[in-house]
């Protein structure tokens, strides 16, 4: 899968692959909702735990994955919230544009 990502060094916009590790995150990603706008913000993202038995900190471990690889691109990315209550674990996390809008233009987001 491609998007359409910022190049820093040249300044411009280029197809680029999306790497399998983060389309394996993506896919438990979805935009914040209902009270939990009001609550963190606008640009927010919850990242659910989808397997009940792995511990919390492999979902705060892909977050800084997550993180890493978005802020090579130029946006920010911030952890604002990671509830570790067994089986329910997700974090939610703020990414700001040119990253989050290039992941949502092609339905990652």
């Amino acid at each position: 899968m491609t998007a359409y990502l910022p190049n820093l060094k040249k300044g411009h916009f280029y197809k680029m692959r999306i790497p399998q590790y983060v389309l394996d995150i993506l896919e438990n990603v979805k935009p914040t909702q209902g009270h939990d706008i009001g609550r963190f913000g606008l640009d927010t993202y919850r990242l659910r735990g989808v397997n009940p038995v792995r511990p919390g900190y492999g979902i705060k471990a892909d977050m800084e994955k997550l993180g890493a690889w978005v802020e090579r691109y130029g946006a920010d990315f911030e952890i604002i919230y990671f509830c570790d209550t067994p089986k329910n674990y997700y974090g939610i996390f703020k990414m700001t544009d040119p990253v989050a809008h290039g992941l949502e233009k092609v339905g990652l987001l």
